[in-house]
């Protein structure tokens, strides 16, 4: 389930926080030195490292200890990932440098760096171990009361009717526009007129579309018919002539002329 994920997620991370407190890692200054004592080199297989590409690893001479630069020495990702979680960090140097002098030098090295950084520091004692178990309670009190609410909102879920009827008619038509205080609606599957793209030059050009776009859905909406002169009715819309977009392009939108009266058709 995707709350049970939440949950995890989030006890994950506020376990982090309780570490990231008592270890908060090494230093930008650690950092540095390290690089210099060490010649940007792994400290086990001497490899070349590119600071810049981020090709170092640190990783803890004792697992279990801090993070801190007299538990730490750097390497690249090949050898950080082969060491093994509880394998000694000359054990280890042995079998990537099996020849006597190399392992010699290479072991030297990462010694008078453990010597030159102060020793790592004990993270537990009885003070720090009362207040993390206060947290891990509260951790506990937190994943509990999260269950009931997941629980509960499951019951309500099931116990809320689905009506299909009361969704009907509450469709948005399919375009809607606002000119003056009026509003004009396209019934959905009705073509809608050009507008104008984003970005128009010209604020009167914009205006003038939305007229016509306005017109537009009037004559959709209320065509007039008349008599054609041999007994049938046909229907005729009167279309904006050159001369009224301009006029309504000039910011005059109830001007009117002769081109925009109706046409009427003689018998």
């Amino acid at each position: 389930m995707a709350s049970d994920h939440t949950i995890n997620q989030s006890v994950t991370k506020m376990r982090g926080t309780i570490w990231a407190i008592l270890d908060p890692g090494l230093s930008k200054r650690d950092i540095n030195a390290m690089y210099s004592a060490f010649a940007s080199s792994c400290a086990f297989c001497d490899e070349l490292l590119n600071r810049l590409r981020h090709d170092g690893r640190f990783d803890r001479i004792d697992r279990g200890a801090a993070h801190v630069s007299g538990n730490m020495l750097l390497v690249c990702r090949t050898c950080c990932k082969e060491r093994q979680p509880r394998e000694a960090w000359t054990a280890f140097l042995l079998r990537k440098c099996p020849a006597p002098e190399i392992y010699a030098v290479r072991a030297d090295r990462i010694r008078a760096w453990i010597a030159s950084q102060p020793p790592p520091p004990t993270l537990s004692s009885p003070a720090v171990e009362e207040i993390r178990e206060r947290l891990y309670q509260l951790l506990d009190a937190w994943v509990n009361a999260c269950g009931e609410l997941r629980e509960e909102a499951r019951r309500l879920r099931r116990q809320i009717p689905v009506d299909d009827t009361a969704a009907e008619g509450t469709e948005m038509p399919a375009f809607t526009l606002m000119v003056g205080k009026r509003h004009a609606v396209l019934d959905p599957g009705q073509s809608v007129p050009h507008l104008p793209k984003a970005g128009s030059p010209t604020r009167s050009n914009g205006r003038a579309s939305l007229l016509r776009l306005a017109a537009h859905v009037h004559r959709q909406r209320h065509p007039r018919t008349m008599n054609d002169g041999e007994g049938s009715l046909c229907t005729t819309v009167h279309e904006p002539s050159t001369e009224a977009t301009a006029a309504e392009g000039k910011g005059d939108p109830m001007a009117t002329t002769e081109a925009q009266k109706p046409r009427t058709e003689v018998g």
